[in-house]
């Protein structure tokens, strides 16, 4: 056989050789001292490629470059301490072939004597397929790795989405609520804004957040959310109102429901649908109640047209002016329904605060009162009586001030006799303004005084003076938009008297709409 050519003429190795390790399947290659070669068996053979290629060679041979130039060192230290043992513990060994391809192999290492002369054994075995699979396997545990960080992150997202959804839900909270009523989970923008978090809640029962009154009501939709009945309900709670819509989920088939609750503060749009409601309201009564008012001025412009045509016709100009002054009260009053409805308007669609200016509060009342004088009454007088100068620097609404004097002025003027005294007067202290218009007229009964604010709101003993009952209506809410305050004083048969005070507002130090 090949070995014993290898072992240059002992018969004594070719026996041990053929009897030993001719037929083993693991590659068995033997080499001397100096590393050459002296025996491989057919496995080591036909595991490096071609049948005569290991003649000759030494181990150095069969190993790759980068690996070569280091082993002779090594396998010097090992013959001066010869072992059973493996190499390259720790680390990957590969083995070079005929064709100059290379291979993982496992390597054990037995020394060997033979009379004066030591051998080393190699017992060498081709781990590519074993690798192979590691390979594949180690590619597949990668792949799982990353589809479970993928399906991980793609979880933590969905999370993190979902508590930003439930965390950023407006006006209200998103919870659930386990079979004893207990918080499982909470998030919404309110818990946000008063630094709570689903861990603060969980585990504390969500009847205890409610009043006592409260708690029976809800803790009987709820159980019976329990038992399947999906329920919308409202509460009211520290003067909030809330919106409660309940539905029972069940995550696994095995476990208790529990309890979807979406709660909405709905208090602005309750507010909002009642002021709406209310606007809407004093609309239709003001619809009715200027129809009814334009009646009369209407049919009075007609008929006086008609005689003034008449009177025209026959040169009779005294007439002629006199139906002319009567169409032009009619207009006026007309006017002025419809000056009431706009200033209602003003109210309810304009920013005040932004129309705040500086201004001379003595002259805009002066002014104002002098615009009222062509609607006095044969023989009325206006007295005006404003002793003080403007304040220095202020800073107040004028349409305000001039919605407030217009309109005393001329209910002044409407509820008093032909030949009656109006007096109207401004003075001011160092820190406010009080203003007062009196007048002789009918008065006001005790028990409508408490009403005559109230829009619309007309006095039976006055309803057959025109009116639309806006005008008292508008100056509490101008005394309000001053910060003022309002007190009438009647005696029937006698006049009435209305005091407005309202602070003296200093000009800003900056720009207010900034």
């Amino acid at each position: 056989m090949r070995g014993l050519q290898l072992t240059a003429g002992s018969s004594e190795m070719m026996a041990l050789g053929e009897a030993l390790v001719g037929g083993a399947s693991e590659g068995i290659v033997i080499a001397n001292q100096d590393g050459a070669i002296v025996f491989a068996n057919r496995a080591a053979r036909g595991m490096f490629g071609e049948d005569s290629w290991l003649d000759g060679k030494t181990v150095e041979d069969l190993i790759p470059s980068p690996q070569r130039r280091h082993h002779e060192s090594l396998r010097e230290a090992y013959h001066a301490a010869p072992s059973h043992r493996r190499m390259g513990q720790g680390r990957e060994l590969n083995a070079l072939r005929s064709d100059g391809s290379i291979f993982p192999v496992e390597i054990s290492l037995n020394p060997l004597e033979l009379g004066s002369q030591r051998f080393t054994a190699a017992m060498i075995i081709d781990i590519s397929e074993r690798k192979a699979l590691e390979n594949q396997v180690h590619r597949l545990n990668k792949l799982l790795e990353q589809q479970v960080l993928d399906r991980t992150r793609e979880l933590n997202r969905s999370q993190l989405l979902y508590r930003t959804v439930a965390r950023n839900y407006p006006d209200g909270t998103i919870f659930v609520l386990d079979n004893q009523l207990r918080y499982e989970f909470a998030e919404g923008k309110e818990l946000f804004e008063w630094n709570l978090t689903s861990e603060d809640l969980k585990g504390s029962a969500y009847l205890d957040q409610l009043p006592d009154d409260l708690k029976p009501q809800v803790e009987q939709r709820l159980r019976a959310v329990i038992e399947g009945k999906n329920c919308v309900f409202e509460v009211e709670h520290h003067g909030a109102t809330y919106r409660l819509n309940a539905v029972s989920v069940q995550v696994e088939a095995d476990e208790a429901p529990r309890i979807l609750v979406v709660e909405q503060n709905v208090t602005e749009a309750k507010n909002a649908l009642l002021k709406e409601r209310q606007l809407n309201e004093l609309k239709s009564r003001f619809v009715s109640m200027a129809s009814h008012e334009f009646r009369t001025p209407l049919s009075t412009i007609s008929s006086s047209a008609e005689l003034a045509k008449a009177h025209a016709q026959r040169n009779n100009a005294e007439r002629v002016e006199l139906h002319l002054d009567k169409i032009r009260n009619a207009v006026d009053h007309l006017v002025s329904i419809l000056d009431d409805y706009l200033s209602l308007e003003r109210f309810e669609t304009r920013n005040w605060h932004e129309l705040r200016e500086p201004l001379n509060v003595p002259e805009i009342v002066k002014a104002t009162a002098q615009r009222q004088r062509g609607s006095l009454k044969r023989g009325q007088t206006l007295n005006v009586s404003i002793d003080h100068p403007a304040a220095e620097n202020e800073w107040s609404h004028a349409e305000a001030i001039q919605g407030i004097v217009s309109n005393l002025v001329s209910n002044a003027i409407k509820y008093s006799d032909e030949g009656d005294a109006i007096h109207l007067a401004l003075d001011r202290t160092d820190s406010a303004w009080k203003l007062k218009v009196q007048d002789e007229g009918v008065g006001i009964d005790p028990a409508d005084q408490q009403d005559i604010f109230t829009r619309f709101y007309r006095c039976d003993r006055t309803s057959h003076i025109p009116g639309t009952g806006v005008g008292l209506d508008l100056v509490q809410q101008y005394a309000q938009l001053l910060e003022g305050q309002i007190q009438v004083h009647s005696v029937l048969g006698i006049g009435t008297t209305f005091t407005i005070v309202w602070p003296i507002a200093p000009l800003p130090t900056e720009n207010p709409a900034t």
